[in-house]
């Protein structure tokens, strides 16, 4: 849980070698692309990162099967929504304000 901060930059890519089961950046003024967080050999359950300023394009990013909650709002992403989505059991889903 990083949220609430005054975290500025891009998220270090070493992050996406480990493993989370939730991960929260919200509010911070994080930037850059954050696709690497993902992928379908990952357990994340639950992510935040609304409320920054992340630019990447979803179209291509593979999800967890594992992947519940996802919030993202109030970010400059932009594509669309990966077809792979609908697959997944959310119980929140939230990608409103962004460039998609």
């Amino acid at each position: 849980y990083l949220s609430h901060n005054q975290l500025t930059g891009p998220v270090p890519k070493s992050l996406g070698n480990l493993n989370f089961t939730v991960l929260d950046f919200s509010r911070n003024q994080l930037s850059g692309d954050l696709s690497f967080i993902f992928g379908s050999n990952k357990t994340i359950q639950i992510v935040d990162f609304s409320r920054n300023m992340f630019d990447f394009d979803l179209s291509n990013v593979g999800f967890p099967a594992s992947l519940t909650s996802v919030d993202r709002h109030n970010n400059k992403i932009f594509g669309s929504l990966p077809a792979g989505l609908t697959a997944l059991n959310f119980q929140y889903l939230d990608v409103s304000n962004n460039g998609l």
